[in-house]
């Protein structure tokens, strides 16, 4: 077989896999996506935590650069659920309605979303695996803020994806109000911690 067709059938197939591959991310065993609002004063070392169990995204990642990896999420703000197991039965309520009322009015803002802009190697090892520091642009209440998340993605033999994180955001740069107004007192941090682990299912149309 002639040099130049043996260098044709390997360019093409190098080719091939390095095409990215679409893949679904939605709630599934193993996955979990929270916000973690921390307490301060008399309060501190207690913590509001939010759970959202409905969201999807799109992901079209390339296995032989991962950098240029794209990823749209969209995460439902009405079902949220409070887990903390430290409120009273009453002030259980009262966050739990002040969180989707208020805090996110889901009425009226029925969704946050994150849509990535860019995606750089923080730590590789075997590969694609590795840490990387994704940017994009994370909307709450319709106002969006550059956001830089640390993900951890790690391949597994059956095909899925499994992505960890966290990225810390202030509730003033979203005009959030925070849970401790519905128990009338003061005391919430600023900052608040959204962690996150995912499972990538490859699209069935790809």
């Amino acid at each position: 077989m002639p040099a130049r067709i043996i260098f044709a059938l390997i360019a093409t197939a190098l080719g091939l896999a390095a095409q990215p591959r679409a893949y679904e991310i939605q709630p599934t065993e193993g996955s979990r996506f929270e916000l973690l609002v921390y307490k301060t004063g008399f309060m501190k070392g207690k913590v509001h935590n939010f759970l959202f169990p409905r969201y999807k995204a799109t992901l079209t990642y390339d296995a032989q650069a991962p950098e240029r990896s794209q990823v749209r999420l969209s995460i439902e703000t009405a079902p949220v659920q409070l887990t903390d197991t430290w409120l009273s039965a009453k002030d259980f309520q009262k966050v739990q309605d002040f969180a989707r009322k208020d805090m996110l009015n889901a009425e009226r803002y029925p969704s946050m979303t994150f849509d990535s802009s860019s995606m750089s190697a923080y730590l590789r090892v075997d590969g694609p695996a590795g840490e990387f520091e994704v940017k994009g642009t994370l909307t709450i209440r319709n106002v969006g803020k550059p956001a830089t998340i640390r993900v951890k993605l790690d391949p597994r033999p059956d095909g899925t994806l499994r992505f960890s994180g966290e990225t810390k955001i202030k509730l003033t740069d979203y005009g959030l109000k925070p849970p401790s107004a519905a128990l009338g007192t003061i005391g919430t941090k600023d900052e608040m911690d959204v962690k996150f682990v995912l499972i990538a299912l490859p699209s069935k149309t790809s």
